[in-house]
C-alpha cells in the first residue's frame, strides 16, 4: 500500500498544470483573406514552456508579441520538459525560419516549409 501511494503521488506531482486560459493559452485573431494577411507569432503555450509557431492576423501581431512576452515573464513554470516547437500543421520545426504561413478557408495557419 505504501509504495503505491508514493507512486500515485509521483506521478501526479509530475503532471503539468494547464496553461492559463488568460494569458499563455490566449486566442488571436487568425482571419485571413490571402496569406499576405497573415504573420507568424512564435510562443509558448503552457507552464512547460513549449513553443508552437501559429499563423495569426498580421494586424493582431504587435499586440499578440507584446502579451505574449508578458505572460511568458510571468506565467508559472511546471519544471517539466517541453514539448517539440510545432506549427499549425503538426509537423515539428528546429527554428522559426523553417516555418511559414498560408491562409487556408480564411484562417491564417502556419507550416513547416
Amino acid at each position: 500500500m505504501k509504495r503505491w501511494l508514493l507512486l500515485f503521488l509521483f506521478s501526479c506531482s509530475s503532471v503539468p498544470e494547464a496553461p492559463d486560459a488568460g494569458c499563455l493559452g490566449k486566442a488571436y485573431d487568425r482571419t485571413c483573406a490571402a496569406a499576405a494577411d497573415c504573420a507568424l507569432l512564435v510562443r509558448e503555450v503552457d507552464c512547460c514552456r513549449s513553443v508552437v509557431g501559429q499563423g495569426i492576423a498580421r494586424l493582431a501581431l504587435a499586440p499578440a508579441q507584446q502579451e505574449t512576452q508578458r505572460c511568458e515573464t510571468t506565467a508559472p513554470d511546471c519544471g517539466c520538459m517541453p514539448s517539440n516547437p510545432r506549427a499549425d500543421d503538426g509537423r515539428p520545426f528546429p527554428e522559426a525560419a523553417a516555418v511559414d504561413v498560408r491562409c487556408t478557408a480564411k484562417r491564417c495557419e502556419s507550416y513547416v516549409r
